[in-house]
This record gives C-alpha cells, structure tokens and sequence, in this order.
C-alpha cells in the first residue's frame, strides 16, 4: 500500500457543508458520526462517478472515506490509469490523504508527482523537470481530464510528471 499526501483545502468540492458541520465539536457525537458518514458515503459516489466519466478502468474497485483520508484499490492495466486514480481521489477539497493499493498489469516506470505553486505554470513546471517549456502541452495532455487550463493551473494541486519519452 502507498499513501499520497494532498492539500486538504484544494480541489474539487466532494463534501457538502453536512460535513463541515458534522466534524464540529457538539455533545450529540453520535448523530454527528451518522452525518459525517452519510456525507463520506456521496463523496464516495461522487468520486466512482468521476473515476467513470474519465474512463478509468478499474477491475475489483473499492473505495472507502474516512475522515480526510481516501482508501482505494483495485487492478488496472497502465501505470497512468493508476496515477490519475489516485490524483482524481486526492484532488478534493477535504482530502488529505489517499492510500492505495492498485495493482497494475503491465507496470513501468511511475510518474513524479508535483505540487503547484502559486507562482508556477504549466510552462515553468516543463522548464523545471523537461528542461523545455514548450512540454507544457505534454504535461496537460498526461494530467487530462484534471487539468484544463495551461496557463494557470490551480494552486495546491498534485499533478502527474511522466517520464517523457521520445516517439
């Protein structure tokens, strides 16, 4: 099993305020256990959904919140399949975590995954790890459908940074 770190306040919005307002201190614990659970189980639906419409297959798929951390396995045929799971389940505001244990077929070399800064572009990360600032369509490519817009990606996003290979 390996664990991914994400930026808990960055990403898609997965949880209601239900959830906000479950993890509040309040004597009721119990009733906020059931909320925050609830709000857990759609997130999960809402991820499964975006695992789905992205086209990521994945055989004997389990997926599972709690608190701030994602739990995800299954087995799939690339090694990219795998990464943009674990980036698309860390990407969500309210997630700190993904631990996963995701088998994969054909295994090759894995992508480095990086942190955006605010100060970066999709340009300045090509320059940074390529040495080539024109491989910023590269990298949008290698990280679609999460990133759309090349000239700012969104601060505190995890972005997959493949090996670049020459065809």
């Amino acid at each position: 099993m390996s664990v991914y770190s994400f930026i808990k306040e960055v990403g898609d919005k997965i949880f209601g305020v239900e959830k906000e307002e479950a993890e509040k201190p309040t004597e009721d614990t119990g009733n906020s256990r059931e909320k925050a659970q609830k709000e857990n189980e759609k997130a999960v639906a809402v991820l499964k959904n975006k695992i789905q419409e992205w086209k990521l297959e994945i055989r004997d798929f389990d997926l599972k919140i709690e608190e701030d951390i994602v739990f995800v396995s299954g087995a799939v045929d690339k090694q990219e399949t795998r990464e943009k799971i674990i980036l698309a389940t860390g990407n969500c505001e309210g997630i700190a975590k993904v631990e996963e244990s995701i088998k994969v077929n054909k295994p090759v070399r894995e992508s480095f995954f990086h942190t955006i800064d605010r100060q970066e572009n999709l340009k300045s990360i090509a320059e940074a790890h390529y040495n080539d600032e024109s491989k910023a369509g590269f990298l949008l490519k290698a990280n679609a459908p999460m990133l759309n817009n090349i000239k700012k990606p969104e601060t505190g996003f995890v972005i997959r940074i493949p090996k670049f290979e020459k065809h």
